[in-house]
């Protein structure tokens, strides 16, 4: 191949990437890109103890959600199953999109805790739940990483105590952006 032709192909193909790569940097995601319903998996701990959970999680599109899961988590006294909802009396589920598809949620599962959980969610009920995640697969899935941000108001303050991480796909819905 001579050189002009090489030299040519090489222009073509870096073109393409320059192509490729600025219409993926241009592409922005906004919170409607998750709106609609997604079910979930989790894992992690909470207060301490094993926990895993499968839910779903509606996103209207403009900030708010609601979260239903149904948990199971390994106290002292035994394995523990049981459902939560943000539609509960005190619940609630808010959530951002940052353009590069990176997000956040806010979940607050307070007055919901069942009475087979130990101190202090007994008393207090479960902490509100910090939320970061990552849109990718064409706006089919998240990823996830969760944590607590203890419980307000109780003296001592109860520290952060749970964390986990899980996966969620597009059940329903479509993005918009």
């Amino acid at each position: 191949m001579s050189a002009k032709k090489t030299l040519l192909m090489l222009l073509v193909i870096g073109l393409v990437g320059v192509f490729v790569t600025s219409s993926q940097a241009d592409r922005k995601f906004t919170e409607k890109s998750i709106k609609g319903t997604w079910g979930y998996t989790v894992a992690g701990t909470i207060g301490g103890g094993p926990a895993t959970g499968v839910g779903l999680v509606t996103y209207d599109g403009a900030g708010e959600c609601v979260n239903s899961v149904k948990m199971e988590l390994t106290t002292p006294t035994g394995v523990q199953v049981f459902q939560i909802t943000t539609t509960e009396p005190g619940g609630s589920c808010v959530y951002s999109v940052n353009p590069d598809g990176t997000g956040s949620m806010l979940v607050n599962f307070i007055n919901s805790a069942p009475p087979a959980l130990p101190e202090p969610f007994l008393t207090h009920g479960l902490p509100p739940f910090v939320i970061d995640l990552v849109i990718f697969n064409a706006k089919k899935e998240f990823r996830f990483i969760v944590s607590d941000l203890g419980i307000p108001g109780t003296t001592p303050p109860i520290p952060p105590s749970s964390v986990g991480d899980g996966v969620a796909k597009r059940q329903s819905g479509s993005d918009e952006d």
